[in-house]
């Protein structure tokens, strides 16, 4: 497992985020206008869920479990799609790690 994998941090969005879900995928346009798209119905829905409470956020574990019940998939699948959907968005700026 990496870092992110193993971290117990929350992860939430960024708090000058404009986005909106239209036929299935997410558009996030970031401060300096620039726009991400969420197409895969997995981040689409990892996105959302961290959306739904921008606050509070999510761990790495509770991504994975949401993705397990949600989409069927075997846990260590899910483990690394949402350490590889972290590690993106937070490289895109979209997503931040709090203790």
């Amino acid at each position: 497992m990496d870092s992110i994998s193993e971290s117990q941090e929350r992860w939430v969005l960024k708090g000058e985020l404009v986005t909106r879900e239209v036929g299935g995928q997410v558009f996030i346009l970031m401060p300096d206008s620039t726009m991400h798209i969420l197409e895969n119905a997995s981040a689409v829905f990892l996105f959302t869920h961290l959306d739904c409470d921008r606050d509070k956020g999510a761990s790495i574990a509770e991504l994975s479990e949401a993705l397990v019940l949600n989409f069927q998939v075997s846990r260590d699948r899910a483990g690394q799609d949402v350490s590889d959907f972290v590690r993106d968005l937070t490289g895109l700026g979209i997503l931040t790690a709090r203790a």
